[in-house]
């Protein structure tokens, strides 16, 4: 063996013997800091002695409610706030550098569904929030508009939400799925179980416009219907067909924001999504529709 490589060995062994020395030195700094601080720290932390107090008489007169323990207040619900923001701008420093044009554009943002589902729970649960949701997609026919595109484009969502549920391990159950044909308009109804389900599915609900270009200036607007209502707490009876039954009640007395415009997508001439409700655009189209809709804000 050459004598470089064996002189290059020795200062390695070197090296590592000092790095192991300062290490173990510091270590046991630490520990000997820790014992001669711990007793000051006891000593500081302990609570001061409280005098006894005797009661006066008319405090004793007055009589102890029965009810007294249910009128306490409880402890406080904890709340967490994680930092999603900052993951997400690791995730797109991480795309940008490390993915090529012939990869797969799976980035980081697609691992932080976790992180987003706990974020959501968590501020669900301090605001009492349902855990369960009800998803329906359904073609919106307009008069004089195209029934055949419609219906494509409904199923295209409903299949976006399934993926949606699929890359976050949610419980998904078709509840229904008909139409799609020149006479019945497509309809999926979805009961989708799982970690703050209804808190990241909410903000769907309202109108998809797909925007189909005519010409150089003009486009054709595709529209479909998406409604999102939360589970109650009650199990369905009669499995399935309960389920759907409960969706359908959901959804018969359901009012609220389901004709406000959620997102508006277009492929020609290049991709273009651009969501009202969480304030984002992206021409990532292809993102969007393998269910990333609520990683993108």
């Amino acid at each position: 063996m050459p004598e470089w490589v064996w002189a290059l060995l020795i200062w390695g062994l070197i090296g590592y013997g000092i790095y192991l020395f300062l290490r173990v030195g510091r270590s046991e700094l630490a520990r000997r800091r820790r014992e001669e601080t711990a007793p000051g720290l006891a000593v500081a932390q302990a609570p001061a002695p409280q005098e006894e107090t005797v009661p006066s008489p008319e405090e004793e007169a007055v009589p102890w409610p029965e009810n007294a323990a249910e009128e306490l207040p409880g402890p406080p619900v904890p709340t967490v706030r994680i930092d999603v923001e900052f993951l997400r701008s690791f995730g797109r420093v991480w795309r940008a550098e490390d993915i090529g044009a012939d990869e797969d554009p799976v980035t980081l943002e697609a691992t932080l569904d976790q992180v987003v589902e706990l974020e959501a729970a968590c501020e669900g649960l301090s605001a009492g929030h349902p855990r369960d949701a009800f998803l329906s997609v359904g073609a919106s026919w307009d008069p004089g508009g195209e029934a055949d595109l419609s219906n494509a484009f409904a199923v295209r969502l409903g299949q976006m939400y399934r993926e949606w549920a699929r890359t976050r391990r949610m419980r998904l159950d078709v509840l229904e799925e008909t139409g799609g044909d020149e006479a019945n308009p497509y309809r999926l109804l979805l009961a989708v179980s799982g970690f703050a389900a209804y808190a990241l599915l909410e903000p769907e609900s309202g109108l998809h416009v797909l925007e189909v270009p005519q010409d150089e200036r003009s486009f054709q607007r595709v529209k479909a219907r998406v409604r999102v209502s939360p589970q109650p707490d009650e199990p369905a009876d009669g499995g399935q067909a309960g389920l759907r039954a409960q969706a359908l009640a959901a959804f018969g007395t359901e009012s609220g924001s389901t004709h406000r415009i959620v997102r508006r997508y277009r492929e020609k001439p290049s991709p273009l999504v651009r969501d009202s409700v969480r304030q984002w655009r992206t021409g990532r189209l292809d993102l969007v529709l393998r269910g990333n809709f609520d990683l993108l804000s």
